[in-house]
Order: structure tokens, then C-alpha cells, then sequence
């Protein structure tokens, strides 16, 4: 798997790499999660940058690992909105209430709501208390995207 996770970055880094947006409720809490983003960190446009990479990263790892286009899903709205508070206290709270707001007003099914906000909420946390592959996932994407 590390090799594979290599090769991702290795496109990212050449520009290789095109990000896709899975469908059109998740381009509409994306518009959402980056208007908001531009208004809570003054390192808007780096903030961006990461947000996108670690989406990037855990779509490819969700794809490695085979998981339904659902998890898929789970996985690139945690990416989405895991930092929307970054510079602020508590930003994983934070984002997993402002999360947990717009997929219920994008009429996002309970059950992805709550991964989702599992996901966030536990993004800071150590890595043994994740509870579901999603989560995991983000977290591992968020620590990959940081070493850089």
C-alpha cells in the first residue's frame, strides 16, 4: 500500500493528477465547505491546497481499498470538511457541526451524516481511536498530506 500511496503523490507532485468531484450534491457541499473555509482561516488559499490533496488522497486510498462508491463518498466529504476550521479552537467540533448542517440541508441519508461527522470530529485524534475506514482513511490522507 505505502508504494501505492507513493505513486499518488508522485502524480500529485507532476501535475498529473486531476481532481473529480464524485456527483452533484457533493459539488454543491464543496462550493459550501470552501465559501465557509475563506471566512474562518487567513491561510484561505494553502488551507485550499491541503483540503484538496487530502481529498485526492483519500478517494485514491478508497479506491485501493475497494470500498463502495457510498464509503467513496463518506470519504471525500470528511476530506472536504475536516478543516473548514482550521484556525480555530476546536475546529474539529467546529467542522463536524457545520457538516453535520449542510448534508442534512443537502438531504444527505443519516447514516452517511454520521460517518461523516465521526470522521471529522476524530481527525486530530490518535489513530487507535478510529472506529470506522472512513476515518481512518482521512486520517491517514490528513497525515500523509503533512509529511509533505
Amino acid at each position: 500500500m505505502f508504494d501505492e500511496i507513493n505513486k499518488f503523490f508522485v502524480m500529485v507532485k507532476d501535475e498529473e493528477f486531476i481532481f473529480v468531484i464524485p456527483n452533484e450534491r457533493c459539488r454543491k457541499a464543496t462550493a459550501i465547505a470552501i465559501t465557509e473555509m475563506s471566512k474562518h482561516n487567513k491561510n484561505f488559499v494553502n488551507l485550499l491546497n491541503h483540503t484538496f490533496r487530502v481529498a485526492g488522497a483519500s478517494m485514491y486510498i478508497a479506491q485501493k481499498e475497494k470500498l463502495t462508491a457510498a464509503s467513496k463518498e463518506i470519504c471525500f466529504l470528511s476530506a472536504i470538511f475536516h478543516d473548514v476550521f482550521k484556525e480555530e479552537e476546536n475546529h474539529d467540533v467546529k467542522g463536524r457541526d457545520f457538516a453535520i448542517k449542510i448534508l442534512k440541508s443537502l438531504k444527505y441519508r443519516q447514516n452517511v451524516i454520521e460517518k461523516v461527522a465521526e470522521s471529522i470530529a476524530d481527525h486530530s485524534n490518535s489513530e487507535k481511536f478510529l472506529h470506522t475506514v472512513e476515518a481512518k482513511i482521512l486520517w491517514d490522507a490528513d497525515k500523509l498530506d503533512k509529511l509533505g
